[in-house]
């Protein structure tokens, strides 16, 4: 895990809201284990609202693709439903 990362040993990171997505969802080891070099310290990362944002709201869509089962257009289709 931490021989990938050691070049960025107590530096300062930004992270981009596709390193977050792909923890979440499991799609990189690799994303996984820089955001836990980040919680045991051995780097800084840091990120910005824009990216919250932009995270909440990919978050946002897979629930309505996969809860609601919206396929196409889900943004628009999710602006029409009411108490949602």
């Amino acid at each position: 895990m931490t021989e990938k990362f050691t070049t960025v040993f107590n530096r300062t990171i930004f992270v981009d809201a596709n390193v977050i997505l792909y923890h979440l969802f499991g799609e990189s080891g690799d994303a996984t284990d820089l955001l836990l070099l980040g919680e045991n310290k051995r780097l800084r990362l840091v990120t910005s609202l824009r990216i919250v944002d932009e995270v909440i709201f990919k978050c946002l869509l897979w629930v309505a693709r996969t809860k609601l089962g919206l396929r196409t257009k889900t943004y628009n289709k999710l602006k029409k439903i009411k108490n949602w």
